[in-house]
């Protein structure tokens, strides 16, 4: 009968040790559920606190492109380890790099690059901003028409009409097709650049090629910028030559 016993408490024993090990969280669990992110500022420094809020102490100090190991994040503070203690920064300045396939890139590029590349006569602003108002911010809008349209008469109502300016290459928000094919760029231009990332809950793409360069210009690099919120399209909210 003792020995009965002793059976029942090692098994009872084994199955509640078991039981505290498959609880527990594992370090491989965790290591993958970290996710890298990076400070993201224009200036200045951003606060690392020893709480999720800013009425916690301020312990330390983050660059612009500091890069931590987030574990999770909850009511906009991300928590990530440092010297083995939780410390905590705000989510709204930290940046996280994802990966997209060309095929999809090329596919939003094209897209606005194509709408863009339709306006072939002259429109009021008011059609212009109709037109583009699918793949482009109103602010790029307005931009685009301010810089690379001209005043070049009136409708038949009195309203004014715009036309793109006859002006050398590069203009300043006109886009350009990019070179995807790797083998037909070679000579001309390098690989298409892709940089996809997320910050305060909001989509960010780069969509940038640099041209070799010859006897009129040098350092060319066309970069388009695109920005999606949550269940939204992806729309160009700026360009750069």
């Amino acid at each position: 009968m003792k020995n009965y016993r002793s059976l029942k408490f090692v098994i009872i024993l084994f199955l509640l040790l078991a039981l505290v090990f498959t609880l527990s969280p594992r370090p491989d669990v965790l290591a993958a559920s970290e996710k890298t992110a990076y400070v993201d500022i224009k200036s200045g420094y951003l606060n690392v606190r020893s709480g999720p809020g800013n009425k916690y102490k301020s312990i330390g100090k983050l660059y612009n492109k500091d890069k931590i190991k987030v574990i999770s994040v909850k009511s906009g503070w991300a928590k990530f380890i440092d010297n083995g203690k939780s410390r905590y920064t705000s989510n709204d300045y930290l940046r996280y790099y994802k990966t997209m396939s060309k095929k999809e890139a090329k596919k939003i590029s094209d897209k606005a690059i194509k709408l863009q590349n339709s306006l072939d006569k002259s429109y009021t602003k008011k059609q212009i901003k109709a037109k583009l108002s699918p793949a482009f911010t109103n602010a790029y809008i307005n931009k685009f028409i301010k810089y690379d349209y001209w005043e070049s008469g009136k409708d038949n109502s009195g309203n004014t009409l715009y036309s793109i300016k006859p002006t050398d290459f590069p203009y300043y928000y006109i886009m350009y097709g990019f070179i995807w094919d790797e083998a037909k760029a070679y000579e001309r231009a390098y690989p298409v650049k892709i940089t996809y990332y997320k910050k305060k809950n909001k989509e960010y793409l780069l969509v940038s090629q640099k041209y070799y360069p010859d006897e009129l210009y040098s350092n060319v690099e066309q970069k388009v910028f695109f920005s999606k919120s949550s269940s939204k399209k992806w729309k160009v909210y700026n360009t750069r030559w």
